[in-house]
């Protein structure tokens, strides 16, 4: 969920909720909670990664386009620790991150646009 007046952070999630309900919950009736979360998961896991087209990844699905990304490096870092994924608002999302770990955080690098 979004932060107070920054609406705009919720807004994957907010469509993704609406494509849910559009082509799936509102498409079919279920008789049981058990059988509304089995179709949700096979909605998700077969339909929407696999197969639906996706306008925001130039109209393929998620699947093909990872494959396009080709695979993924993890190399541990300089300290040894393996790699992790971080964002640019890492620090303003988890403020007292420094406190669990016992380590000051490290600035995440940023990625060049190309």
């Amino acid at each position: 969920m979004s932060y107070p007046a920054r609406p705009w952070e919720n807004a994957r999630c907010e469509r993704f909720m609406r494509t849910l309900k559009e082509e799936e919950i509102h498409c079919h009736q279920y008789r049981t909670l058990e059988e509304l979360q089995a179709n949700v998961e096979d909605f998700i896991e077969n339909f929407y990664n696999k197969v639906r087209l996706h306008a925001a990844l130039h109209y393929v699905s998620p699947v093909q386009f990872e494959l396009q990304q080709g695979p993924l490096v993890s190399a541990p870092t300089a300290d040894g620790e393996p790699a992790a994924l971080s964002s640019r608002r890492h620090r303003e999302i988890f403020p007292d991150d420094k406190k669990k770990t016992g380590k000051k955080a490290k600035p995440t690098p940023r990625r060049s646009s190309e």
